[in-house]
């Protein structure tokens, strides 16, 4: 547990030196932020910018306040989640191209430590800079549209949360045998892309898969409850989770030197 804790520690360290600690979250500050602000001043903007014949009337119906946020999770899904993988591409396979991961295994630090430290950092970081846009969001929401429910609002972003973590599991997954920092984002998109369309267009046989959990988050902002096939798709997920960091470890473990 102390190498653990030194790992971990080390992997903030070097993130507050690649100033990732401060641009990630501000990213998502800005992106929470400016859905709601552009909902908000839509009929504004384009009869600022479109050109319409002078004396015309353009008026767009404004949303429930509740509509406000999955609408900005559809955006942490686009552009939050490009940001992150991008982000981390090269927290494993950066150190295996250098071979500084080899300086390091060469002290008491197990293969399995050294990942999991990696993993609980980007975790960390990653849920940090999502509750840094989930907060933009929700202020800007309220003080625009009216008051939202904290319990729903808490829910919701609970379970986009976990789908951020399968993510980055996927990429460190990825990570581990592959060196390439493009092939690494390549392949954790693709196969996050691949789980998100399977999940919308076989939703009967993927209703457990993890691909369901952002339309579950949103539809806990909108109606305070999960769908169908909530509980079995965050088990599933969770599982999942865990299955794939314990594959990193052992892949890692065998192909340290390559």
């Amino acid at each position: 547990m102390k190498q653990l804790w030194v790992m971990y520690k080390k992997e903030w360290l070097e993130a507050l030196r690649s100033w990732k600690v401060l641009w990630i979250p501000i990213v998502f500050m800005i992106i929470g932020a400016s859905q709601p602000l552009t909902t908000y001043y839509m009929d504004t903007i384009i009869q600022a910018v479109g050109g319409l014949p002078e004396g015309t009337v353009f008026e767009i119906p404004l949303p429930e306040a509740e509509e406000i946020l999955p609408a900005v999770q559809s955006q942490f899904n686009q552009i939050g989640l490009l940001i992150l993988v991008l982000a981390f591409m090269g927290t494993v396979s950066g150190e295996r191209q250098l071979g500084t991961h080899l300086l390091i295994l060469s002290k008491p630090v197990s293969e399995t430590n050294f990942i999991l430290a990696k993993a609980a950092h980007a975790f960390s970081l990653s849920l940090l800079a999502y509750l840094g846009g989930m907060t933009a969001a929700v202020y800007y929401t309220v003080i625009l549209f009216g008051e939202l429910d904290p319990v729903n609002v808490f829910r919701g972003a609970a379970v986009y949360a976990v789908w951020l973590i399968f993510v980055i599991t996927l990429l460190l997954f990825f990570s581990s045998f592959i060196k390439g920092y493009a092939g690494v984002a390549f392949s954790t998109l693709t196969a996050a892309l691949l789980v998100s369309m399977a999940a919308s267009f076989l939703p009967e046989r993927f209703l457990y898969s993890p691909g369901v959990l952002p339309a579950q988050s949103s539809s806990f902002y909108l109606t305070g409850s999960g769908g169908d096939g909530f509980t079995g798709a965050l088990i599933l997920t969770v599982f999942l989770i865990s299955a794939l960091l314990g594959a990193a470890c052992f892949i890692f473990r065998g192909r340290k030197t390559a």
